[in-house]
């Protein structure tokens, strides 16, 4: 499954992005900025030997999540993330794996082995999110296959006419209106948007790891009767 996890900086789109990818066994986290290191995370700041040895031993699950930070040039330590991770994927079909590229301004997505993830992978096992700041900077190709939108608040006419088309105009005039760590699901698959208001359930640091017992099912939704289901559902 693709998420899209949209919104301006101070957000908290790295947080939301966490918090689903945690949600899974199994995490390959991208990212550039250094901002994930949890108390389970691996990290490792290059895209070369010692971030291979890692996915080795992540592929002999003797460890659950691999971050990696690039030290020198990010388009080259992408091309090494999404080859391992492609990898792992087809060697391991049925393991249930988060996949979290952050800020994807920073790097080109047009990249076969992320190609043959989003293409091939198995939507139920596989789900990779995507964060960035504006929906103009999520490639064509991808934005037509993403199955959630997560959109924080938006007013640039570029950006709203881009969720109208995408999402529906109800959406894209809800999303000028969220107040700040607000956001709202849209579920393309079926056509259903979900109103996130309350940000405490689900804000937490990315140094911090979620309670056991939370899920994306329990956050609170702002409407009677918006759906409620599991984002991974």
């Amino acid at each position: 499954m693709i998420y899209l996890t949209l919104g301006r900086r101070e957000m908290g789109k790295t947080t939301l992005g966490y918090y689903i990818v945690s949600r899974l066994p199994r995490r390959l986290i991208f990212d550039p900025r250094g901002m994930v290191r949890t108390d389970v995370s691996d990290v490792f700041t290059s895209g070369g030997r010692l971030f291979e040895e890692g996915m080795d031993s992540f592929s002999h699950h003797e460890r659950t999540e691999i971050v990696m930070t690039p030290g020198g040039n990010v388009d080259s330590a992408f091309s090494v993330f999404c080859r391992e991770a492609a990898n792992y994927v087809r060697k391991n079909p049925h393991d249930r794996v988060g996949i979290l590229i952050d800020e994807i301004r920073f790097m080109d997505l047009k990249n076969e082995d992320l190609d043959w993830i989003l293409r091939c992978s198995s939507v139920e096992n596989v789900h990779v999110v995507f964060t960035g700041h504006r929906p103009k900077d999520v490639p064509t190709d991808i934005r037509a296959i993403a199955d959630r939108w997560l959109l924080f608040a938006f007013t640039l006419p570029r950006d709203v006419e881009i969720i109208e088309d995408q999402c529906s105009p109800k959406v894209a005039i809800d999303v000028q209106k969220l107040a700040p760590r607000q956001f709202v699901t849209w579920d393309d698959r079926i056509g259903k948007a979900s109103y996130h208001r309350e940000p405490s359930a689900w804000f937490v640091e990315t140094k911090k790891r979620p309670k056991p017992e939370e899920t994306i099912e329990t956050l609170p939704v702002g409407e009677a009767g918006v759906d409620k289901r599991d984002l991974f559902s």
